[in-house]
């Protein structure tokens, strides 16, 4: 039987980045809907999961390059509002 694969990203941030959590499993039908049973026995929704770990990776990838997106429109925000408060403190 394959395996699926998906990279779970959490926005917790440390000294190398974003947390991520790489899990697997074997996709299984329940009740017509596809399913991943997971090693430990827990069956989920195959929502996010990949047939390769290459490409549950590159996935993961582009969450993270969004998650680098919106902190750096987060600096971008806070320098105008410093800037904005410049010579009003």
């Amino acid at each position: 039987m394959s395996k699926r694969f998906r990279v779970d990203i959490h926005e917790t941030l440390g000294n190398v980045g974003v947390f991520t959590n790489t899990v697997s499993g074997e996709p299984v039908l329940v009740d017509g809907r596809e399913m991943v049973w997971l090693s430990h026995g827990s069956i989920v929704p195959d929502k996010g999961f990949h047939d390769t770990l290459s490409d549950a990776c590159r996935a993961a990838a582009g969450r993270v390059e969004d998650i680098g997106h919106r902190l750096l429109a987060q600096a971008e925000r806070l320098r105008a509002e410093a800037a904005s408060l410049e010579g009003g403190e």
